[in-house]
């Protein structure tokens, strides 16, 4: 099996994700930004960059939004604000 570039960069990036927030001890050790790219959104909830673009689309993401220099960023803190708000 070989996994191209975008397929292993996000392998990768979930086990440090993982790693980092079962080592920080609930403290922010997180290797993303506060203010994400939509591509690192996708990456950071595990969805592709096609359906973070819909979501921004659809508004499901206004509260976490930030546009800067005609770039859209997404407010890492808020967006795990939301997560936690719509858990079941």
């Amino acid at each position: 099996m070989r996994l191209e570039n975008d397929q292993l960069q996000y392998m990768i990036t979930q086990v440090v994700v993982l790693l980092a927030r079962r080592l920080g001890g609930g403290q922010d050790k997180t290797p993303f930004p506060r203010l994400m790219t939509l591509e690192q959104t996708a990456v950071y909830i595990g969805r592709t960059k096609s359906a973070v673009e819909k979501m921004v689309f659809h508004g499901k993401l206004d509260g976490c939004l930030h546009r800067i220099d005609r770039r859209v960023y997404v407010d890492r803190w808020k967006l795990d604000r939301m997560i936690e708000a719509k858990t079941i």
